[in-house]
């Protein structure tokens, strides 16, 4: 009897961690209809218009609502040199391949047709216009129903660009660097502004309004160039903000993005094929926080998985590579994964946040026999040598999971296994090239046989220089599991 439940021990942690140095991305079927564009957006498009002396150029940003049924209504600004107030309507259809065309009329009389793209399952759709004598496009994201000055708080990297009219002749401009915000009206913008070619830096003040429905302006004062302006609509709940700037002579548009810092990574995540992964994260920041959850397969890859999300007592459901929340100050966010399919989906989740977070993942398992969970917390070290202890005794066993940290390049990993004398067992290992950003799991019996019937540990060194991070899971007898620490070594 011990010994037909070790080996279904042992098969619950080759499920959850499998041999799969290949990557393991999921590909997914994205089907869209015209309800796939519903709800408020924000959007900026942007180009040139032919003309006789040869081209304008031409921008505008705005707002629109979408029925879900083939219709938009809308208002924006637009500007060839002198800012002109628009309201639109639309007609649009949207194919199942989530392709789909568009046709607008303005209040001043003008018509244009559009191409489309839905991307994200709506939150964005591209835009290109298909008028002869036209080169502009753009695009639209999800915006809130309404917004407050405190929508835009925290820190921005920006990137604007267009052109300025001197002499009746086009010249280029482009502008980029951070701005950050208050979250009460005020802004600071340091940047490095290119006119012509010539490149200013600057650290200027700045201060902002929104209207209700999430436009608004922006006015910063450079005691060299004067003051400037630019309408702006908030977008993606705060985290990215699109930019039209609204002087005369001026036909400038760009957007900023929100930024995040590494708050820390979860080296393994187990969905489907009776496995269940469970993220909590818990604010530590005294205002809102924006939290942003990477998933990423073997290969590095994004991974695509379902996933139903509690935030502030609601639950959604969403299937995603990416997740970006707000979480209230002291709030926690709940990201339970459990795919439908077999065999188990895994890889890794990677956190980032405008503010300090804490958090955990929580493995469960269930079958016939029963369920039971283990848990491994939200890591903050990025280290070059680690060391995993691991108990290969008999009705024990160990899994493992590590992720190559570096964005741009594969990491080379020695491995020396060891008993719990010391002794080496064999001689060191390389394990095959994680790529940048990959992952792999094993259970360490298999991986290593050596190691079977020991105790000891397995000590990774990490020879690229990108740093690894991982985690182990003990599996015992009696259908339970824990998780083992990472030791760094110093």
């Amino acid at each position: 009897m011990r010994h037909s439940i070790a080996s279904a021990i042992f098969l619950l942690a080759m499920v959850l961690f499998p041999m799969s140095p290949a990557g393991n991305a999921q590909s997914v079927t994205h089907t869209c209809t015209n309800a796939s564009i519903s709800g408020n957006y924000g959007y900026s498009i942007s180009g040139l218009l032919s003309s006789s002396g040869g081209f304008a150029a031409f921008g505008a940003a705005g707002i629109f609502t979408s029925d879900g049924n083939g219709n938009f209504t809308g208002s924006d600004s637009a500007t060839e040199g002198a800012i002109t107030a628009r309201t639109f309507t639309a007609t649009y259809t949207v194919n199942s391949d989530c392709t789909g065309t568009a046709a607008f009329a303005d209040s001043l009389g003008n018509t244009a047709a559009f191409n489309l793209l839905v991307g994200g399952g709506g939150e964005a759709v591209q835009f290109m216009q298909t008028d002869s004598g036209t080169i502009i496009a753009g695009e639209a994201q999800r915006r809130r129903a309404a917004c407050t000055v405190q929508d835009v708080n925290g820190s921005y990297a920006f990137a604007i660009h267009g052109f300025y009219i001197a002499s009746n002749t086009l010249q280029a401009v482009v502008d980029a660097g951070r701005m950050s915000a208050n979250g009460n009206g005020t802004l600071a913008l340091t940047d490095a502004i290119s006119q012509s070619g010539t490149v200013t830096s600057r650290t200027i003040p700045g201060t902002y309004a929104i209207n209700s429905n999430c436009t608004g302006l922006a006015t910063f004062n450079d005691p060299n160039l004067g003051s400037f302006h630019a309408n702006f609509t908030v977008v993606s709940s705060g985290r990215r903000i699109q930019f039209l700037q609204s002087d005369a002579n001026f036909i400038v548009t760009g957007s900023a993005e929100r930024e995040f810092a590494p708050a820390g990574i979860l080296s393994h995540i187990a969905s489907g094929g009776f496995w269940k992964t469970t993220i909590t994260l818990v604010s530590l920041k005294p205002t809102a926080n924006e939290v942003r959850v990477n998933f990423r397969a073997d290969s590095g890859a994004p991974l695509t998985l379902p996933m139903t999300v509690t935030l502030q007592g609601a639950s959604t459901t969403v299937t995603a590579s990416t997740l970006d929340r707000t979480i209230p100050p002291g709030g926690t966010l709940l990201i339970e994964t459990e795919a439908p399919a077999s065999p188990t989906v895994v890889g890794w989740a990677q956190v980032l946040s405008s503010g300090p977070v804490e958090g955990s993942a929580i493995f469960g398992a269930s079958s016939a026999t029963g369920s039971s969970e283990g848990t491994a917390p939200l890591d903050t070290s990025a280290a070059y040598d680690l060391i995993l202890p691991f108990d290969e005794t008999a009705g024990f066993t160990t899994g493992a999971a590590f992720v190559n940290l570096s964005n741009t390049t594969a990491a080379s990993i020695t491995v020396t296994v060891r008993d719990d004398s010391g002794t080496e067992l064999g001689t060191p290992t390389i394990l095959p090239d994680l790529p940048a950003n990959g992952h792999t799991s094993f259970a360490v019996g298999t991986q290593f046989p050596a190691a079977v019937g020991k105790r000891g540990t397995i000590e990774l060194l990490d020879t690229s220089g990108g740093g690894i991070a991982g985690l182990g899971l003990r599996f015992n007898v009696f259908g339970s599991f824990t998780s083992t620490p990472i030791i760094v070594k110093q």
